[in-house]
């Protein structure tokens, strides 16, 4: 029996090795002529969302993904990616009364945001339950304003920061749903006719990068309400503009958009009564 769960087991392994090599193969040097054809350069300012297992079998993982990004943008760049601390509903998360380290509470939002976060010069933002990571020129500056009552995307926020930065959006194996950016508009827009949270503020714990334990009141968005946003609503309005460039790394499908053309969309159709959620 012994023998017989050896063999198993190293059976196990060549499959493994054999399905590894069966997917296409990129490394990073691939990555950065991939983004680099698609038109990013130095100094660009960019958002990222992702999905590692989309790519294939990526030479490094996460990390060769996160370098790419760096060396196409370089430190004259801002590279920004979510880092939330909850993977799904934000209330199931917040009604655990969490303290929030801005240091030690890993990001839920990929494997590619977690190897970021723990890199190098990349800072944080000091939000509970939306924060957001970042990289490059003035990444302390952009950080800096989330340590707030209120609502996550709010004026004077990292997220209203996108918008006024001009900010481009790659989505990398994922597509609109995943946009963050296509949230902004629902708590800077003073006539904005969708109230997506809960009725009540939570306080919540949230602990910088010297230890210091602030406590802030925040807006916790209502479950019902997120699941009848539909961020794929703008996509085809985007497409038909063209506003919307789409291309492959490796074996996964990726987009990238201007947020400024994305708010502006947002603007044109909630004057239409057209926003994202399906109500």
């Amino acid at each position: 029996m012994h023998v017989k769960q050896k063999i198993k087991k190293l059976i196990k392994r060549v499959e493994l090795k054999i399905d590894a090599k069966a997917k296409l193969q990129i490394s990073a040097q691939d990555i950065v002529g991939c983004l680099q054809e698609q038109g990013f350069g130095s100094g660009d300012r960019v958002m990222v969302h992702s999905a590692l297992s989309r790519i294939g079998y990526v030479e490094g993982g996460a990390a060769s993904v996160v370098a790419a990004l760096q060396q196409v943008i370089g430190e004259q760049g801002l590279l920004v990616m979510p880092s939330f601390p909850a993977p799904e509903r934000t209330i199931d998360y917040v009604l655990q009364n969490p303290v929030f380290s801005v240091g030690d509470t890993p990001s839920k939002m990929g494997t590619i945001t977690e190897v970021f976060r723990t890199s190098p010069n990349v800072f944080r933002s000091l939000h509970p339950t939306h924060p957001l990571i970042a990289w490059g020129k003035d990444a302390v500056k952009f950080v800096d304003g989330h340590l707030r009552d209120g609502a996550p995307f709010a004026t004077g926020t990292p997220y209203e920061k996108i918008k006024q930065l001009g900010f481009k959006v790659l989505l990398i194996g994922v597509d609109f749903e995943n946009m963050t950016a296509c949230r902004i508009i629902d708590d800077i827009e003073p006539n904005f006719p969708v109230s997506p949270y809960m009725p009540q503020l939570y306080k919540l714990q949230v602990v910088d990068a010297e230890g210091v334990v602030h406590e802030i009141s925040v807006k916790v968005h209502n479950p019902e309400i997120s699941a009848k946003r539909k961020n794929m609503i703008l996509y085809p309005y985007m497409k038909q503009e063209g506003k919307v460039q789409e291309f492959k790394m490796g074996d996964a499908s990726c987009m990238w958009v201007y947020v400024d053309d994305l708010y502006d969309l947002e603007l044109r159709l909630m004057q239409q009564n057209i926003t994202t959620y399906e109500l």
